[in-house]
């Protein structure tokens, strides 16, 4: 799959709600295209929300909005 050239030129960082070295491995491989991958510690985020939801997806939205709510 092509990309436009303004969409090439744009890099994100992508922080990873796990400290998970295989979830971050995986992702990091998957995303490497895009920006930079890195793990909550390597952000510097030690976070860990209740993960009080019902499903998984409801539990990584726990996840992703805590760290997404500690950015500046």
């Amino acid at each position: 799959m092509r990309f436009s050239a303004k969409w090439e030129q744009k890099m994100f960082k992508f922080i990873i709600a796990s400290n998970n070295e295989g979830k971050i491995r995986e992702l990091r491989t998957m995303l490497s295209g895009f920006g930079e991958v890195m793990s909550q510690k390597q952000a510097h985020i030690s976070l860990e929300p209740n993960e009080n939801g019902n499903s998984f997806k409801q539990n990584a939205l726990i996840k992703a909005k805590s760290i997404y709510n500690t950015l500046p």
